[in-house]
């Protein structure tokens, strides 16, 4: 998950954070960690390396997820 905010308001990042912590506990597994790009220091230092790596860890998930057997 990406989560896009700002820090200059009190409840920067609340929506990610819970939205990641819910789906936790409904037993989600995360492939990435979540990232959190934050307008007031540089969306871009945050963006452009999670946009890197988004690609080659969703094709691992599903190689991984192709593996299963049906029955899994």
């Amino acid at each position: 998950m990406l989560g896009l905010g700002s820090s200059d308001y009190s409840k920067y990042q609340g929506a990610p954070r819970y939205i990641d912590e819910r789906v936790g506990m409904l037993g989600a597994t995360k492939f990435m960690e979540r990232t959190e790009a934050d307008e007031a220091t540089s969306l871009e230092l945050v963006i452009e390396p999670f946009l890197e790596t988004i690609g080659a860890n969703l094709a691992k998930q599903v190689k991984a997820l192709k593996a299963l057997s049906t029955e899994e």
